[in-house]
Order: structure tokens, then sequence, then C-alpha cells
């Protein structure tokens, strides 16, 4: 059995015995000390300061610096003259010979319209009609020549235009019949107051004989189309007139429509390369001709003799270039060229053209040996070995970031701009 310590079998003291709860109040309340936060880095100077070094100097470490220069040559306007051929007979551009294709084209026109007649003319018709001609004379046939008269009842002259043969009478029945023919009759005079109706007809040739009454004719019906009136005719002067305009109008419509081909292509039309021509004239009527209205036609024909701009564009440009001298270059948008004609053979689809080039020439600058000469080299040996080079109006250098003091030892960080402005 353990031996019993002293502390376990002394009884605990009253102080202890009572224990303090926590419905307790304190007699005086606890007084808290107000704790400090921690200040942003932003208002720590030194840290700030420390940061921004070690970025400088990894930027200085690891960055690698560039250089641009921009350089503007000496520049010259140039200006050459040469003379180049159109020539219809070939297809393509031959610019060692200065010859440039030519192309004929042609387009034609009718004009046609209608016109007035302006001339008159008085129309005179003769009535005409049948009559039948009686023989009651003799029994013998009766012949009446051509042009034989026969009278109207009311005095109207009208004559046969055929020879007339009359039958003879015969008896039937003890009763004499006269014989009898048909024939046509045209009156003597045009008019419309020939036309008359039935009637009796004398035959004045046998007046004073004994056969002036049983020779005799009638007529059964009307006599008719005897007439005078006044009818249009064309004229000379319409069909001259009719020319002249249609002929302008058909030249005119031949133009446009070479001008409407021509604009629809870089096609280059020069003054006086153009021909026209009347091809056909054909007036639907004839002089004299008794009509209200005609017709006219003209067709025509307009001619050019072209060439393209483009052509002759790649021509010049190929001259100038043949042109420039070694060490040069031009500037590809200061081309500017003109021309005048020489002279001019449509027959034979030629044009001769003096061409006039000019352009901005500029000394050529050696990028790749200039970047190998500035490379690592501050801005003052760049200046100096730049100011060497032949043909540089000025210059001006750039190096980032700003604290470098030298271009980059790789030419590939080196940028050469060529400045034409």
């Amino acid at each position: 059995m353990p031996k019993a310590k002293i502390f376990d079998i002394i009884p605990p003291s009253e102080e202890i015995k009572e224990k303090p709860t926590f419905e307790k109040k304190l007699e005086k309340p606890v007084e808290r000390i107000p704790q400090k936060k921690p200040s942003p880095f932003w208002q720590k100077p030194l840290l700030i300061v420390g940061g921004l070094a070690s970025v400088a100097l990894l930027s200085y470490i690891l960055i690698e610096p560039k250089a641009e220069i921009e350089v503007w040559p000496e520049t010259e306007t140039g200006s050459f003259k040469t003379q180049v051929t159109v020539l219809s007979s070939i297809f393509i551009p031959d610019f060692t010979e200065f010859q440039l294709p030519g192309e004929k084209i042609q387009t034609e026109n009718v004009a046609s319209r209608e016109f007035s007649s302006t001339g008159t003319k008085s129309k005179s018709i003769k009535a005409r009609g049948t009559i039948t001609v009686y023989n009651a004379y003799t029994t013998s046939p009766q012949t009446f020549v051509a042009k034989t008269r026969f009278v109207s009842s009311d005095g109207k002259l009208f004559r046969a235009p055929q020879r007339i043969i009359v039958p003879g009478a015969h008896y039937e029945g003890g009763k004499l019949v006269p014989g009898e023919v048909a024939a046509e009759v045209e009156a003597d005079q045009p008019g419309e107051e020939y036309n008359i109706g039935s009637t009796t007809f004398s035959i004045p040739g046998l007046a004073g004989t004994a056969s002036y009454t049983t020779i005799y004719a009638k007529s059964f019906e009307p006599m008719t189309g005897g007439a005078t009136e006044k009818t249009s005719q064309v004229t000379q002067e319409d069909l001259d007139k009719a020319e002249e305009i249609l002929t302008a109008e058909a030249l005119s419509g031949s133009r446009q429509a070479l001008e409407k081909v021509l604009s629809s292509q870089d096609y280059v039309l020069v003054v006086g390369a153009t021909s026209e021509k009347i091809i056909d004239i054909i007036p639907l009527a004839e002089k004299g001709q008794e009509v209200d209205k005609f017709l006219f036609q003209v067709k025509a024909a307009s001619q050019a003799l072209v060439f393209k701009e483009s052509d002759l564009k790649e021509l010049a440009k190929s001259y100038l270039e043949s042109q420039i001298p070694a060490g040069k270059n031009w500037q590809e948008n200061s081309l500017a060229f003109s021309y005048s004609v020489e002279s001019l053979d449509l027959a034979a689809g030629e044009i001769v053209l003096n061409l006039d080039v000019s352009a901005k020439i500029y000394s050529m600058v050696d990028e790749n040996s200039l970047k190998e000469s500035v490379k690592n080299k501050k801005p003052d040996e760049i200046k100096k070995v730049i100011g060497q080079i032949a043909g540089v109006e000025r210059f001006q250098i750039e190096l980032w970031p700003f604290w470098v003091k030298a271009s980059s030892e790789d030419v590939e960080r080196i940028t050469i701009k060529l400045r034409l402005d």
C-alpha cells in the first residue's frame, strides 16, 4: 500500500473553498489597449525604392537595346524623252523596240426616219363605163374605129378606146332585131361631171346620114371614176434634205457607239486617229412618187486606231529604269509621262508618239551594309558613319530604351527606314 502524501491528508483552506463564478461582477472595467494595423507597402519608401531599383537593374541586364535610323536620301527629278511607235500589225508590246500594239475598232450605225412629201400634183381622172351599141340600120356588120365618139343625151362626150364591130340586124318572125355588142368607153375629159348615170348615146360621126338614128348606144350602169384632185408628191429637194439630216445622225450615232466602246477599256484615242464614212444610202421612195410620206435610211461607220494606256505606262517605266544611273533608284508613285503625236497614218495603222517620262530619283542606301557599320556604336559614332555615305541628305537616330548608350550588337535589332517624303 502506498504511503500517504501530506497534501493528501490536509484539508483545503477556506480561501480556496469558494471558487469565483462568471456571474460575479468585476468592481473595475478592464481597459483594452488598441492594436496598430500594419502599414500598406506603398507607405514604406525604402521598400518602394528598393523594388524599383531591382526592376531597373533587371531591365538593364535583360532588355536588349534597339536602334531605329531614318535616312532621307538626296533626290532629283529625272526627265527623259524618246519616241514610241503604235502599230496595228503587232499584238504584244515590244519595249526594246519601243513599239506598242494598236487596235482598229469600228462601229456602225443606221439612221432611219419617215419624212413628209412637200410636192403637189394635180391628178385628173377620166370617167369610164360600158355601153351597148345597137345596129338597127342594116343586116350587115358595122365597124367603128378606135376613138369613135359617143355623146350622151346630156351632151357628155365619151370615146371608145378600141375598134368596135357591131353585128348586123336580123329578122325574127318578120320583125327586125338589131345587132348589138358591148364596148368600153372613156370620157373625153377628166372630172366628176362625167360620172353620169344610165343614158342613151348617139354617134356624132353618123350625123346627116340615114343610120344616125338607127345605130346608137345605151348604158345600163353609171359611168364612174371621173375626178380632178391634188396629190402629194416626193420632190428631189425632199430626198436631198432627208439624206442630209440622216447622214449627220448616222455619223453622230457611229461616233457615240465608238466612244462607248473606248470608254469601257483603258484605250487611248489621240486626236486625228479616227475616220468616218457613209456606207449606204437607201431612199425608200423616188422623185415624183405620189405618196404623203416616205422612208429614208443612211448607214455610217466610224473607225479609230487606239492603244492601251497600261501598255504605254509599262513602256514608260521600262524606259525610265533603263536610263537611271547605277546606284540610284526611282520612287514608284512619282512616275509621270505625257505624249504628243509626231505622225499618223490611219490607212497603214501606224502612230508615232513623242514620249516624255519623269520621276523622282534618289541615291540607294545599302541597308545591310549600314546595319553592320553601326552595330554596337554610340550615337556620335553612328552619325560619323552615316555622314560618310554619299547621297544622304539627312538622318535621324533613335535608341531604345532611353538609357542605352549604344546600338545593339544584333543587326536584326537595328531598323533602317528610307524616307522619301
